[in-house]
């Protein structure tokens, strides 16, 4: 990648300095559609609107001064050809309302209910703010994304992968918690663990499972199918563990289907041993707000996602996946092919169609 004097060099010599601030934007194809929103919404601004006499359940046919207003509202956030001249409710009023709460990351029941109505009476403004803030962090990320590449957006807790210059595979993960965040991460994929054990990492074993242990004795471990070890490796009845000395003891979980770390892990170098990981609460992946582990990431589907990163090693096809997770019996498969890894944490994102999402801040750090 060339230098920033290296790119104003060429520029003054070829005489295209716009083309050197080009260069050096980042060019993941969000932030193109990040600037582009931004230069839309700017040029349809619209000021604060109180939306006084809205009805909560409009119907086709009604006709209000706040619907004139909502109209408007509609057509400046959402680029649909809305007619902002009348006043009456209609299906293309009633589209736009749905495509407003679905960019908004509001449920697109096409009702004014309290959360979409908040959300109307906010400023354009608060928007672009939004918008800069994450064209601003993706300045800080690298540039020269190559591909493939797992883009894991952390407040859409959704996991995306990046190749041929498309998204090939994509699936909704599980997050950190606001008090457990998924950090910012760079990385690979180093190898995929078939049926990986679990050891209790010290954060759990400090805020959960000591205070388990405590309040229910040993069947606290026994109930997760957890045992207790010592520095040898000798099997230690929970009661020797305590707050003052959990450091001097190892707590793990056999492989298994409905183990800690389900049946597939993919292990990735970092500071803080986070990992990507099935899980056996499966039934998580359908709810809205995902941000739920202790900060590593829950995949949806793990095992066809295995299968995808091994589509050129031939004995990895998703039904002989299926087979080796059935041994129970813990497998490292290296990943020759180069991979990047990348947590991001952007509050805006961008659909398969090009619109850009305005999510929740789930940790508070916009």
């Amino acid at each position: 990648m060339w230098s920033a004097t290296e790119i104003f060099k060429l520029a003054i010599k070829n005489n295209n300095i716009h083309e050197a601030f080009e260069t050096m934007r980042p060019q993941h194809t969000w932030y193109k559609h990040f600037r582009n929103e931004y230069q839309s919404l700017s040029q349809r601004n619209m000021q604060l609107t109180s939306f006084e006499g809205l009805k909560d359940s409009i119907t086709i046919g009604d006709s209000s001064f706040a619907i004139y207003q909502l109209r408007k509202k509609l057509y400046a956030e959402t680029k649909l050809p809305i007619d902002t001249h009348l006043m009456i409710w209609n299906q293309e009023a009633l589209d736009g309302l749905k495509k407003y709460q679905y960019i908004n990351n509001i449920k697109a029941t096409g009702k004014i209910d309290s959360i979409t109505i908040n959300k109307l009476k906010s400023n354009t403004n608060e928007k672009l703010k939004q918008l800069a803030l994450n064209m601003e962090r993706m300045r800080w990320l690298k540039h020269d994304f190559q591909q493939p590449f797992v883009w894991v957006a952390i407040p859409q807790m959704v996991l995306f992968y990046f190749g041929n210059d498309s998204i090939e595979f994509t699936m909704n993960v599980v997050v950190g918690r606001p008090s457990r965040p998924t950090p910012g991460i760079d990385s690979k994929i180093e190898n995929i663990v078939f049926s990986p054990p679990w050891v209790v990492p010290p954060t759990i074993m400090r805020e959960e499972v000591v205070p388990g242990i405590a309040r229910r004795g040993g069947s606290y471990l026994a109930r997760r199918g957890l045992r207790a070890y010592d520095r040898r490796g000798k099997v230690v009845p929970p009661s020797a563990i305590n707050s003052g000395n959990f450091r001097n003891f190892l707590i793990s979980q056999a492989p298994g289907y409905n183990s800690s770390l389900g049946e597939v892990k993919f292990n990735m170098p970092n500071p803080w041993s986070i990992y990507m990981h099935d899980t056996p609460h499966r039934e998580d992946f359908v709810k809205a707000n995902r941000a739920l582990s202790s900060g590593c990431v829950r995949l949806q589907k793990p095992k066809d996602f295995a299968s995808f990163v091994l589509k050129d090693t031939a004995q990895y096809s998703r039904r002989q996946v299926d087979s080796i997770c059935k041994l129970r019996k813990t497998i490292f498969v290296p990943v020759k092919q180069n991979i990047d890894v990348h947590f991001v944490y952007l509050t805006n994102a961008v659909d398969s169609i090009g619109n850009v999402l305005y999510l929740k801040d789930i940790y508070k750090w916009d």
